[in-house]
């Protein structure tokens, strides 16, 4: 069994009752049907690890790939397209993405600078759906917030290319998907430092350890001046690619099969 994250046990206020009662009833049925546990990240198996111990020695990482959007076939997207220049977020609309605190930021941008950006907001609705609605409406700037619950994916690479930069704040991930999908394509991002973005970016200048809408301002707006010179690369990701991702799973598959480790010739 693959695990995803475990933000519904450590973060249970976060999701909705349902999902928490769901998840918790068959988190350990899941575990004991299991022969082997593979955690996406080195975050969610210390987690698992954590909560229960007796399966610790039965998890192994295996991080997703982040290329995937590079594979995809070139396209004309379908719907009509977002006039840069703009600023992007792309996430689920869930409480923990935090996506209210980003218009935060883009308020202060707007307010505090000559910044003439638009920010375009991608998400299917959730959780945090009418916390984020009711942040537009409040927001001084809403005439320039562009909220899309659904796009193509030749659209999703299109703003992907176009946006002058990407802003992520989600509090807790067991991956998380969109940022890396951003950098991949050389776009600029200013990420929350979270779980995961700790362990796979680091203490990277264009990461932030709180949510201090001033200090992410600041340091955006000097960045664009300074036009991304300390931008995370994609070659910080090279790693984090799907034919590595599928290696390591023959591996695994070989090892609990033989009990033998396979030495894949790249």
């Amino acid at each position: 069994n693959t695990f995803h994250d475990m933000g519904f046990l450590l973060y249970p206020h976060f999701y909705p009752p349902v999902k928490r009662w769901y998840f918790g009833k068959r988190m350990r049925t899941f575990l004991q049907r299991t022969s082997h546990v593979v955690a996406v990240s080195h975050s969610t198996a210390t987690s698992i690890g954590a909560l229960f111990p007796e399966y610790r020695d039965k998890i192994s990482v295996i991080y997703p790939g982040t290329d995937h959007l590079l594979a995809a076939p070139e396209e004309t997207p379908s719907e009509r397209a977002v006039a840069p220049p703009y600023i992007l977020a792309v996430n689920t609309l869930e409480i923990r993405k935090h996506t209210p605190f980003i218009v935060e930021v883009f308020d202060y941008l707007r307010h505090n600078f000559p910044c003439n950006h638009r920010l375009l907001i991608i998400g299917q609705r959730a959780n945090g759906y009418h916390a984020l609605r009711r942040a537009i409406r409040q927001s001084p700037y809403r005439a320039d917030i562009l909220l899309k619950n659904t796009v193509s994916t030749a659209r999703l690479m299109q703003y992907y290319r176009d946006c002058d930069f990407f802003i992520n704040a989600s509090v807790y991930e067991g991956f998380g998907f969109t940022p890396f999908e951003a950098i991949q394509f050389d776009c600029p991002v200013f990420l929350y430092r979270n779980n995961t973005v700790r362990e796979i970016i680091g203490n990277h200048p264009y990461t932030f350890p709180e949510m201090q809408a001033e200090r992410w301002g600041e340091a955006i707006w000097k960045a664009l001046n300074n036009r991304f010179v300390n931008r995370i690369s994609r070659k910080d990701l090279q790693s984090y690619s799907w034919k590595n991702t599928t290696h390591a799973t023959l591996n695994l598959f070989h090892k609990m099969l033989t009990g033998e480790e396979t030495q894949v010739v790249h």
